[in-house]
This record gives structure tokens, sequence and C-alpha cells, in this order.
């Protein structure tokens, strides 16, 4: 994040306006760019909430890999090309037979400052880069090793170093992430040592009374989630509360780390939020 660039990840459970919010920056005056990951992404929302004379502000793609039912269950249907065509974006090349909405989009460190690249959700950059691995390494049918989800990690993490690397990435970027809950380990459970399942289970009970829950990013595997938020200088959530009002919520509590370093609200509405955020930092620069 540079002081005239704004670099956010919004998390939130789902159908908590994460993809809707983002109409409140095209209203504002940005023009945005979605790289979505799920065909089912509520695009019609976000579409919706955009003032009618600003609706070209708005372009995306969809990336996936397409999936059919093996032998032993779901499995990826040829060479996977979401991740590949992610790191496209990034460098400016993508296909513009496949993509032709994106044909002149250049490379994302070419972009203005009134350009906002959006990522939704993290969870799909996450399946994409698995998918990505196990076909590099020849594992499609057999399934991830221990190895392939840290060679899987390890991508989805430096995709994430370099969307914020203002050399990459000379825009603003809003990156949305659904909410996993996250505690401690469960050990592993022999079935034959009735004595030893007793034992682990104590353990584990005794550590679930002193190990809080947490609430993280929703990211490959345990170990990545809780190092998301540390890529990120403004870090918001999405939520929904009870009687249905919708916020941008920005201040941390307990289960949740939060960042804003500027002077809002505690919560502000779902409608122009994330406007009213990018307003400020950019204010306070």
């Amino acid at each position: 994040m540079t002081p005239q660039t704004v670099k956010i990840l919004n998390m939130g459970y789902p159908k908590t306006g994460k993809t809707g919010c983002m109409a409140s920056l095209i209203n504002a005056g940005y023009k945005l760019r979605l790289v979505s990951f799920d065909p089912q992404a509520n695009l019609l929302a976000l579409k919706n909430y955009i003032d009618k004379d600003k609706r070209d502000h708005l372009e995306y793609i969809v990336l996936r890999d397409k999936i059919r039912m093996g032998p032993k269950g779901q499995t990826l249907d040829g060479a996977p090309t979401a991740f590949r065509d992610a790191d496209r974006v990034l460098a400016g090349k993508l296909d513009p037979d496949k993509y032709s909405v994106a044909a002149e989009w250049g490379p994302t460190n070419e972009w203005p400052e009134d350009m906002v690249l959006a990522l939704d959700p993290l969870g799909g950059l996450g399946k994409a880069a698995m998918n990505f691995v196990l076909a590099l390494t020849g594992k499609v049918e057999t399934g991830p090793k221990p190895a392939t989800w840290m060679k899987a990690q390890n991508e989805q993490e430096l995709f994430i170093e370099r969307l914020n690397d203002d050399e990459v990435v000379s825009c603003n970027l809003v990156v949305n992430a659904h909410i996993v809950v996250i505690g401690p380990k469960a050990p592993m459970m022999s079935d034959d040592n009735d004595d030893e399942a007793e034992n682990k289970t104590q353990i584990l009970d005794r550590e679930l009374e002193l190990i809080p829950h947490r609430l993280y990013p929703n990211a490959l595997g345990r170990a990545l989630p809780p190092k998301i938020s540390s890529h990120f200088g403004v870090v918001v959530r999405a939520e929904t509360l009870v009687g249905g009002r919708r916020v941008i919520s920005t201040i941390a509590d307990p289960s949740l780390d939060i960042a804003v370093p500027a002077k809002v609200a505690g919560q502000l509405p779902v409608g122009t939020g994330l406007a009213t955020i990018f307003d400020a930092l950019r204010k306070g620069a």
C-alpha cells in the first residue's frame, strides 16, 4: 500500500455482503476489475448496487478448473488453468480469446490509482493453487500428500505477497475471504489402543479449555490462515448484526484481528463502508 493506494483484506461469513459492498467503490468513482474464482459469486447483487451511470466501471472474469467424477470421486478434468491464469492477470498476458473483457487490461503494475483489483474469494485461489500443484507433481489421481499441501500453501502465500507488492500491483486491491474457525489440532488416535485414545482425548479437552478458537481468513491448511492478515495493512470484517443489518466492522475483538489505520467509525454501513475507508486512508496519507 502506498500513500496513493489502498490494499484491503475483507473477511466475513457467507452472505454478509463481501461482494456487494464493493459497489460503493465504483459509486465513489473507482473502476473495479474483479477476478472471481467462484462461478456462483453474487455478481448480481454487486451489479444491482452500482449506480446506473457507473455500471460500465465494472469488469470481471471467472477463473475455474474443470472437474469431473472419477472412479475415486471428483477430480480434475484436464489440465488446471485457474492458478496460471491468475498469474497471467498480474502479467497482463491473459488469452484474449478466452477472456475478451480483459484483452486490454495490461499488467497490473501499470494500472492507474483510480483502479481497484478485486480477488474473490481467497479460498478459491487456494483451491486453484492446490489443483496447480497436484498437476505439477503428478498427484491428481492419488490426492495431496503432506508435501503437496506445503507446496500449495507456499504458492498461495507467495501470490498474496505479490498482490501486496506495489511493483507488481500498483493500483488499489480488495481481497475477499470467508472466515474459518481454527482451534487446537486434534491428536492422531490409534484404533486399537483405548488407553492412548483416552489420554489424548483428555489432553485435547484440556487444550480446548486453555487455547481459544480464533477466526482467520480461509486459506489452505491450518498453518497459512493465521499468516494471511500479516500481509495486509488494512483488514476489515463484513458481518450481519442481530436484526439483519449488514456492516463493515473496523474494530478488533479477541477472536479476530482487524486493522484500519485511519479514524473511521467502528461499524460502517455495508453500502458505503469500503468507500469511506478508502477516502479516510487516502486523505490521511
